[in-house]
């Protein structure tokens, strides 16, 4: 069986025949747009706003994070909740699939391909893929909210938008750069918690594989460190934006090498699973 084969059975079993998942982001997304549009009235509405939110302003709140704590005797960190939420809920939905598969299919997969590394990569193409299609269709419910809600359909930030809700820092770097920040490494670090997480429940229960990642991306929030992977494609944690931020470049390296990582010990703890081939 050759690996485009794979990939296709992958994407058959594992998006197809898992399509309630793919709800998770168009719900959140949903809510999201809801709250946040009623925030931005009621400031367009007191004559605050004087430009018209734009599908970026409604991104960027969605994906940026927020500062590290700070330790203050008067007032209560509030965690990111949009923003662990988030990557929560893809957690969710890639959670389990590839352990599952081995139970149903996946045995005979292996055999007919008589490759564990071509499983193994079908199964890092699927999260891939699935991370890229829970990005896209958050984007997409944006972008459909916004025809009817009096938002415009502009990738370029507003000042009211990001000086009230998020960071005048947004405004002032080049659209290369905020494409980076707000898009690609928000989408690596997916991919990357993804690809943790199933390496994880090689050798743990896919719950337990769950909650370790679950604990670094909310760790992730309190502290900006490189020894947690969430700063890495936090947009609020970058240097571009917030003083003593994280180099863009050196995260996107990070994550990337991450990535790479998990893909080589995923196959090796993977090779040494006993399936009884």
């Amino acid at each position: 069986m050759k690996l485009w084969k794979i990939c296709k059975y992958d994407i058959r079993e594992g998006i197809g025949k898992r399509m309630m998942y793919l709800w998770l982001p168009v719900l959140l997304t949903l809510v999201f747009c809801i709250s946040q549009s009623n925030k931005a009235m009621g400031y367009i509405q007191a004559g605050d706003f004087q430009q018209q939110p734009t599908i970026m302003d409604f991104w960027i709140c969605l994906i940026e994070g927020k500062k590290p704590y700070r330790f203050d005797l008067y007032t209560l960190y509030q965690v990111p909740v949009i923003w662990v939420t988030y990557y929560t809920l893809l957690l969710v939905s890639v959670n389990a699939y590839p352990v599952n598969d081995l139970t149903v299919w996946g045995y005979q997969v292996i055999v007919r391909s008589k490759s564990r590394l071509q499983w193994w990569i079908g199964k890092c193409c699927w999260c891939a893929l699935s991370v890229m299609l829970y990005f896209g269709i958050s984007f997409a419910v944006i972008a459909i909210y916004a025809l009817g809600n009096n938002i415009a359909f502009d990738l370029h930030p507003t000042a009211d938008m990001m000086a009230e809700f998020a960071k005048m820092s947004f405004m002032k770097i080049s659209m290369t750069r905020l494409f980076l920040i707000t898009i690609v490494q928000p989408i690596l670090l997916a991919v990357l918690l993804g690809m943790l997480q199933m390496v994880l429940s090689f050798l743990l229960e896919p719950m337990i594989s769950f909650c370790i990642v679950f604990a670094v991306l909310v760790g992730s929030t309190y502290i900006t460190s490189w020894l947690l992977p969430g700063n890495w494609g936090m947009p609020y944690r970058m240097d571009c934006i917030s003083k003593n931020g994280l180099d863009c470049n050196a995260s996107i390296i990070a994550l990337t090498v991450g990535i790479v990582a998990c893909v080589i010990l995923g196959y090796y703890i993977f090779k040494k699973e006993d399936i009884n081939l």
